[in-house]
């Protein structure tokens, strides 16, 4: 996590020469400037090399009063470079259009989902009223309290005093677990105790236009060495003790707050710049070597509400169609007087019910609510539900027998796992899960020639093109390649049960 931000001023391109410069760990172009900069070759060469070679992270401030001219010129940037944006007048409607703009950029530029972070300045009422809000984006990765442009907005002398607004934005930053920047201030007489005051604000970066002040603000910010060994002692703690234990993290005697432990992560990550990065390698939890990297929050990725609109509503058709299915497979049951039908028809369509249910449900909740993480579980372990489902009519009814039953224990021990990957290490394990769901799904293929001789060979092929759908959408689901990736998941999803309603309604 960078110490210092750099603002580099307006149609300065001039200070980019300055070695001084790249003492600094971030740096804010104005997006115009950024146009220029990647438009010269001969310019942008010496520059990228700069930054590279100093490790320099560079965000491009957006120019929100021109939009149309900003996006024309941040399309002229080099994506791989770019940290992220700095999004001044912050404000809940901004940010659920810039979270559709970043998605368009990377998809542009072939960046990987997600790449793209927010710094959201707040600079106006509008943004002091929505701090928290702000503060809950995902791709909000930092907050910025501008206090120039909040004075000037509200026509007020600089000496005014913002102190309480200041609070608020570092109390939102905190308990959102997002860094604070702390203001850039012009007084060099009061510059040490700013520093003072805002890391007793919960500030752990500091911004400036000044580049004799970048090697103050890295002093000061770089993690003491007491400071580092009391994060690692408080980090290990928190991870070798049990998510119970964590609400009350006691160490030394001493209860942990969560900001505690928020900050002690903070200087974690700031290791590289104390030079005690290395001796993060001989963290131990549990006699296992802590590997930090792991450990530290990931930055989560998510849709945008269009995508999640979209991603509702095409499971909420296969909710839908999994009542009707439901309905007709029972029908169809009681009426061919087949006992040995019913519970299996019952199964596999009350696992597909389950899945758009959860699914449709999760989609369609609030971003960030606690009912959306949990119904996020119930969608990933209703997946197994919904493979051990589908081939539970084609096990006890289409196979049968001991053979029959044997391959339908083994599919439900098989998904059991899952299930239970999904309770105890939820997040975790993804390719794991990945293979288990194609291991699981395409189980079918050694029974080939026993289908085909129960079902035919129509009913056998629609088993295998449901199978097919499942598979490549899988592709989509994991590569996220674009906008709107998720709901083609969902659609293939939908096809491949459609598909094999069709081959157990008519064929098993």
């Amino acid at each position: 996590m960078p110490r210092s931000y750099f603002f580099i001023n307006k149609n300065d391109l001039k200070v980019l020469e300055d070695p001084g410069l790249y003492q600094s760990d971030a740096l804010i172009l104005d997006v115009a400037d950024a146009a220029a900069l990647f438009g010269n070759p001969e310019k942008c060469s010496g520059f990228l090399d700069r930054i590279r070679s100093s490790g320099t992270e560079l965000y491009i401030k957006l120019d929100m009063e021109d939009r149309a001219t900003c996006f024309r010129n941040l399309n002229q940037t080099i994506g791989s470079v770019v940290t992220g944006w700095v999004i001044a007048h912050a404000s809940p409607k901004l940010l659920n259009q810039m979270v559709m703009k970043a998605r368009e950029y990377e998809s542009h530029q072939k960046l990987d989902f997600g790449t793209l972070n927010f710094i959201a300045v707040v600079d106006n009422p509008e943004g002091v009223l929505s701090y928290r809000k702000i503060a809950n984006y995902e791709r909000v990765k930092a907050m910025f309290f501008d206090e120039e442009k909040y004075l000037d907005y509200l026509g007020l002398p600089e000496q005014s005093d913002t102190g309480f607004i200041r609070n608020r934005v570092a109390l939102s930053a905190a308990l959102s677990k997002k860094p604070l920047i702390d203001r850039i201030i012009r007084k060099n007489g009061s510059f040490q105790t700013d520093l003072e005051n805002g890391k007793r604000l919960g500030a752990s970066s500091k911004a400036t236009s000044e580049i004799g002040q970048i090697a103050l603000i890295n002093e000061f910010f770089t993690p003491t060495a007491e400071e580092m060994e009391r994060a690692k002692e408080i980090i290990t703690a928190y991870w070798s003790a049990s998510k119970k234990d964590r609400k009350h993290l006691r160490v030394s005697g001493k209860e942990i707050s969560p900001l505690r432990i928020l900050r002690s992560q903070e200087i974690i990550s700031q290791a590289k710049y104390s030079g005690t990065e290395a001796s993060l390698k001989n963290l131990t939890v549990k006699g296992e070597k802590l590997r930090i990297a792991d450990k530290m929050a990931p930055n989560k990725k998510f849709y945008t509400v269009g995508e999640e609109i979209g991603n509702a509503i095409t499971h909420g058709v296969g909710m839908a169609f999994s009542i009707v299915f439901m309905i007709l497979l029972l029908i169809k049951s009681l009426k061919g007087g087949e006992a040995g039908s019913f519970w299996p028809y019952l199964i596999y369509t009350l696992s597909a019910l389950l899945l758009y249910s959860a699914s449709t449900l999760y989609h369609g909740l609030r971003l960030g609510s606690r009912a959306k993480k949990l119904f996020q579980q119930f969608d990933h372990m209703s997946i197994y539900l919904l493979i051990a489902g589908t081939y539970t009519p084609y096990a006890l009814i289409a196979i049968g027998g001991t053979l029959g039953t044997v391959l339908c224990a083994v599919l439900w021990s098989c998904s059991l796992i899952g299930l239970l990957l999904n309770v105890f290490w939820f997040g975790k394990f993804k390719m794991l899960h990945l293979l288990l769901y194609l291991g699981l799904g395409w189980i079918a293929v050694f029974y080939v020639p026993r289908i085909i001789s129960a079902i035919g060979s129509t009913g056998t092929i629609l088993l295998l093109a449901g199978g097919v759908a499942y598979s490549v959408g899988m592709i989509f689901y994991v590569l996220k390649l674009f906008k709107f990736t998720h709901m083609i998941w969902h659609i293939f999803v939908l096809v491949g049960t459609i598909l094999h309603f069709i081959s157990i309604f008519l064929y098993c």
